[in-house]
Parts: structure tokens; C-alpha cells; sequence
């Protein structure tokens, strides 16, 4: 997994969120002909 050393203090927030909104982007992403 990459981290962004940039959001050292949002470090922990963006990989939760980055967990979590992995998974609800898969809507998006299915809706998206990638």
C-alpha cells in the first residue's frame, strides 16, 4: 500500500478512509466502464 507521507497527520484518517471508501467506490467504479 502506498502512504503519503504528506498526510503524515491525516495518515491514519486517509487510510481508514481510503479502506473504507474503497469499498463504496466500487459502485462508482462499476458504473464506470473502466
Amino acid at each position: 500500500m502506498h502512504c503519503h507521507n504528506i498526510t503524515l497527520t491525516s495518515g491514519s484518517k486517509s487510510k481508514a478512509a481510503s479502506s473504507a471508501s474503497n469499498q463504496p467506490p466500487p459502485l462508482t467504479v462499476k458504473q464506470e466502464p473502466g
